[in-house]
């Protein structure tokens, strides 16, 4: 356990101040909360000429997606929602554990690997995963209130009227983003120090990958055939 505390606290530090940014936005604005499934509450954004400005709007497509699927069935959106953030996960950890799988087999080659960077992919992404699993129960929806705002035109019948648009988020969508650059710069790297090794080296790594990756379908197949013939 003291191996994964550091892991923990981190995380659960990453979610606390996502949760903690909105519980005092939403006290500040005394719960006056914009749907973004109501677009004419979208005026009450773009009412305001700043470019940037903090402003409560839950975006509630994805329960908005669960309530129709409920609709005219005997299963309620409780159970609905608690199938989604189960298979988000299952999703979540299958693609973590396929990273790991990958990392721990190009750390034991010649290849250098940046832990940190790697230790910041599990932060971020774990912290993103439990946000928005939280979002989803608690708030109905993910509630963004970072809101950027430009003027643009848009055409309509015979001419460009001007538009004034908005883009909402939130600190989770930071660290999505936060994530993607980190797998890039880790993408990068490798390449980089792929590049530096010699060509029968390269061969190598290609080869004991190609058998890993042979040997890990085998297993997978064997599974399923034990459990038809179950």
């Amino acid at each position: 356990m003291k191996k994964y505390s550091k892991y923990i606290i981190i995380i659960l530090l990453l979610v606390a101040l996502d949760q903690g940014a909105k519980l005092i936005v939403a006290h500040i604005f005394d719960g006056d909360v914009v749907l973004a499934s109501e677009i004419d509450n979208a005026n009450k954004i773009t009412a305001n000429s700043d470019t940037f400005q903090i402003y409560p709007i839950i975006n509630d497509s994805p329960v908005q997606k669960l309530l129709q699927k409920a609709e005219g069935s005997k299963i309620s959106i409780g159970f609905l929602m608690l199938i989604d953030i189960i298979m988000n996960a299952i999703i979540s950890a299958l693609i973590l554990l396929a990273l790991y799988k990958i990392f721990r087999f190009l750390s034991k080659t010649k290849l250098k690997m940046s832990t940190k960077i790697i230790n910041g992919l599990v932060y971020f992404s774990i912290a993103s995963w439990a946000v928005r699993s939280i979002d989803k129960i608690f708030w109905d929806g993910t509630l963004d209130f970072l809101c950027i705002s430009w003027k643009g035109t848009q055409w309509r019948v015979d001419h460009y009227h001007p538009m004034t648009y908005y883009r909402a988020f939130d600190i989770t969508d930071i660290y999505l983003i936060i994530c993607m650059l980190l797998g890039l710069l880790l993408l990068i790297l490798i390449i980089i120090n792929l590049l530096k090794l010699s060509k029968e080296e390269r061969k190598d790594i290609d080869k004991e990958f190609k058998q890993r990756l042979k040997s890990f379908f085998k297993k997978v197949f064997r599974i399923r055939k034990d459990e038809k013939q179950g």
